[in-house]
């Protein structure tokens, strides 16, 4: 039987699944303190903030403390967004959380003065089209010269899973991958948050540098974020390892 390829309802279904352990990182984590630093450089108290795939609102939450109260955050699993109402009336505190899709999301062009797409969401998007796609998107709805941060996985920069990455360009270049995914780079794994296997794309640096430029944005500053900050403990059993990116719209 042939494999079916991963979709955006497998997407929906891996995060519908950690809905306890996001909300538990919502309340016990927060924002990373690189999260906080790169935000706070950026993004100005007073700019309308896009905070995309939000989860149970982890960055929202942390957003709205340090005074970033211009807040629309969305995702795509409606679980999350329940989950994020619910601690929304817990705190008592107003943010406005929605169900959207970033590869076709409902706001106007040029509504937004920032945007922030943590946790690698970018990468939990299959297939490199909807990854331009959400992209070209979320500069349709930002400002001129407005700021985007995003992080992502580096696969050169994962020395851990250097011979792995090796054992699979060969299997790509024999046909023998995961019929399930769809280009080098893509990952199929159990996560270390919750008991079910989640999709992944892993990207080279020079792959996500083509990916921005093609959609329009200009690379401000990317650094692995080990390089520049000794996170707690915590948030490295939580989250692992990933490179931010720093764009503004052209």
């Amino acid at each position: 039987m042939k494999s079916r390829k991963i979709n955006t309802q497998n997407i929906i279904k891996q995060y519908e699944s950690g809905v306890s352990n996001y909300s538990k990182s919502t309340y016990d984590i927060g924002l990373w303190e690189s999260e906080k630093t790169v935000l706070l450089n950026y993004f100005k108290k007073s700019d309308r903030i896009l905070d995309i795939g939000c989860g149970t609102g982890r960055t929202s939450f942390g957003l709205y403390q340090l005074g970033y109260i211009n807040l629309s955050c969305f995702d795509i699993t409606p679980g999350m967004i329940e989950a994020a109402k619910c601690i929304a009336e817990t705190k008592g505190v107003d943010i406005n959380f929605s169900v959207d899709d970033v590869t076709q999301m409902s706001f106007e062009n040029e509504s937004f003065d920032a945007a922030f797409f943590s946790f690698n969401g970018l990468m939990s998007i299959p297939q490199s089209t909807n990854r331009a796609t959400a992209l070209n998107q979320i500069n349709r709805i930002l400002k001129p010269n407005s700021y985007f941060i995003f992080t992502t996985h580096d696969r050169h920069a994962e020395l851990d899973f250097l011979a792995y990455w090796q054992e699979e360009k060969r299997r790509w270049a024999a046909g023998k991958q995961d019929q399930r995914l769809y280009e080098f780079g893509d990952r199929l794994a159990m996560s270390k948050n919750e008991n079910t296997e989640i999709y992944i794309h892993i990207p080279s640096v020079d792959e996500v540098t083509l990916a921005i430029q093609k959609a329009g944005f200009t690379l401000v500053e990317t650094f692995y974020r080990s390089e520049q900050f000794d996170e707690s403990d915590q948030v490295k059993a939580f989250s692992g390892e990933c490179r931010f990116w720093v764009l503004r719209k052209a």
